[in-house]
């Protein structure tokens, strides 16, 4: 059974091609290009390799979703995700790889830190990083992609026996929709120990 599968909507371009191989040096995977007979995806490992049309929409990979969204909330419990995107284009990238990492959480999978590489036409998103490793835009995004993989290889889930939480706030349930936000969250957290804290600040008015 595999457990690792790549989710590839559109025909990848050659530097698509190269991002994803970067990634996946040591990984065995199963390609998914079609949707009508997608297999059991809870728990497993799932890398987007998305390339982006000029519109920044794949309905392909929007076919996935809905296969996934039809299948029920719980259609990714258990898995974990990175995103690997490109575009030929200058635009998108971001939004496309924010877009599935929404609604993968959604569907209950999880992402490491740092999970996505996205990489626009003329790869200028990757002069920034040059004066960190003093390479080529190009071997700067491959660089990255191969780093990637081998945390997403290596990330393992560890569970905490008798977990705490510490709440620290300032704020009025009255007035506040984040300590309504955290009340809502604190209903559903079972068996753990909760201490809040509430700060009483004071308010400095300078004339």
């Amino acid at each position: 059974m595999k457990n690792y599968y790549l989710i590839l909507p559109e025909k990848p371009s050659p530097f698509l091609k190269e991002m994803i191989d970067m990634a996946t040096k040591n990984i065995e995977y199963e390609v998914l290009e079609y949707y009508d007979n997608l297999p059991n995806l809870k728990g497993k490992k799932i890398i987007f390799g998305i390339e982006l049309p000029i519109t920044g929409i794949s309905n392909s990979l929007n076919k996935f979703f809905m296969k996934l969204f039809n299948r029920g909330y719980d259609s990714l419990l258990g898995s974990e995700g990175i995103v690997i995107v490109h575009s030929q284009y200058q635009y998108f990238t971001k939004t496309a790889a924010q877009s599935i990492i929404f609604m993968s959480n959604l569907l209950g999978c999880r992402f490491p830190g740092r999970p996505i590489v996205e990489a626009t036409g003329n790869l200028n998103n990757f002069i920034p990083l040059q004066k960190v490793y003093n390479l080529p835009l190009e071997e700067i995004c491959l660089y990255l992609c191969k780093e990637l993989g081998e945390r997403f290889v290596k990330d393992k889930v560890q569970k905490v026996k008798n977990p705490k939480i510490l709440v620290l706030h300032s704020s009025n349930r009255m007035f506040s929709n984040t300590l309504t936000l955290w009340d809502m969250v604190k209903e559903n957290l079972n068996d753990i120990k909760i201490t809040e804290i509430k700060h009483l600040g004071y308010h400095h008015i300078f004339l």
